[in-house]
């Protein structure tokens, strides 16, 4: 009878002396599962602001610097190739130029594209301040762009037509000329259409500057002037042309006021990296 008891008092001691042995294995695995996500969660932070210190160093001037081209081509437009109401004249120099038109026509392609990198960046710059807001900058830019880019091709479609295939062969000069004319009146009203969604663009973006707090506000404010400055010069053409012929170009001094200076302030003197870092453990922490 003592011989069980005693071989069943030996597997109590047994198991109880293991007990202590996996207690701590427990400890060991918390602890590094903590030390895991403090390790990962400082990661984070430091991607973060790794992200953020590429707008003062080279990685974004190519799309910054094509975005302010851009600012100048709204004010340029086509407006040196297309001589007004004279068809003819218009097409002599087209056909005298033809280099310089599709050299025109390749660096708008470029500039469109760039614009979508421009978009992710601002999305990623943006995005710790309101994610909604920078959300509406992404697809008003993105929407303004390609509305611009179908409408290049109304641009480029006079070279086509001037140099009269023999498709084209049963049409005169006059007639070619007048619908070379006719394409390149279309792109404006194509280009017309694309700014009003950079209004839009302007605006949004110059609400989340204005709140940022890492960017000065004053770009905000003149953002945001640019951007109804947009909206109200082409809404005239749609509704009034003869209205908004006496606001060309000095409505667009605004926009480039706004733009330029946030385009110039990323590029000379970057982003609060502290305050950008702040704003965004607050939308981590909500």
């Amino acid at each position: 009878m003592t011989t069980p008891a005693h071989k069943h008092k030996v597997k109590l001691s047994g198991s109880a002396a293991r007990i202590p042995s996996r207690v701590p294995a427990r400890r060991t695995i918390s602890r590094y599962s903590s030390e895991k996500r403090v390790y990962e969660h400082k990661r984070n932070d430091e991607t973060d602001c790794r992200d953020v210190t590429k707008f003062q160093g080279q990685d974004c001037r190519c799309p910054l610097f094509a975005h302010r081209a851009r600012c100048f081509r709204r004010v340029l437009r086509s407006r040196p190739a297309c001589c007004t109401r004279d068809p003819a004249a218009t097409a002599a120099n087209i056909l005298a130029h033809q280099l310089l038109f599709r050299l025109g026509f390749a660096a708008q392609i470029v500039a469109q594209t760039l614009n979508i990198f421009l978009a992710v960046i601002f999305f990623d710059l943006f995005r710790v301040v309101n994610r909604s807001f920078a959300r509406l900058v992404v697809f008003s830019m993105l929407t303004g762009t390609a509305i611009e880019t179908v409408a290049l091709l109304n641009r480029f479609a006079p070279l086509i037509i001037l140099h009269g295939g023999n498709y084209l062969s049963a049409f005169n000069t006059e007639q070619l000329q007048g619908a070379a004319y006719a394409s390149l009146q279309l792109y404006e009203f194509g280009f017309t259409t694309a700014l009003v969604f950079f209004g839009f663009y302007c605006l949004s973006l110059g609400y989340l500057v204005f709140t940022s707090a890492f960017l000065p506000r004053i770009i905000g404010v003149l953002l945001a002037i640019g951007g109804l400055a947009y909206l109200t010069g082409n809404f005239g053409n749609f509704l009034s042309p003869a209205f908004a012929a006496r606001l060309f170009p000095y409505y667009l001094v605004f926009p480039g006021l706004g733009e330029g200076s946030l385009i110039l302030w990323l590029l000379i003197m970057g982003v609060n990296a502290q305050r950008w870092r702040e704003r965004a453990s607050a939308t981590r922490v909500e």
